[in-house]
């Protein structure tokens, strides 16, 4: 899937995410699923070229990173949202950071 792509299917493409977290399952063509302080980076691949997805549960932002060029920077999905506040809670545990951003979340009633 191409970088432009990866925004109308930031949904599914979480929702990977989380199965990677989960069950080591790939799919999508996620190669890496990490965190960089509390942003979770996707690390995806298209035709042989790199690109990263940045997701932010205390912004609900992501943005899709191609090289030094920056292609989308969007509001993430609730369902994508709820999906990333649950890969967070399996990888790190509810931290200060994760009840701190989930008690300023448009999906706090959803999650708790």
């Amino acid at each position: 899937m191409n970088p432009k792509e990866a925004v109308t299917r930031i949904s599914e493409i979480v929702e990977q995410a989380k199965q990677i977290a989960m069950h080591r399952k790939h799919g999508l063509g996620i190669k890496y699923v990490y965190y960089v302080g509390g942003t979770l980076c996707v690390d995806m691949n298209h035709k042989n070229k790199d690109y990263v997805i940045l997701i932010n549960v205390s912004s609900e932002t992501f943005s899709v990173h191609y090289g030094a060029d920056l292609i989308s920077r969007q509001l993430l999905p609730i369902k994508a949202l709820k999906s990333a506040f649950e890969i967070y809670e399996i990888s790190k545990g509810k931290t200060e950071y994760y009840q701190s951003s989930l008690s300023n979340s448009c999906i706090r009633h959803i999650i708790n």
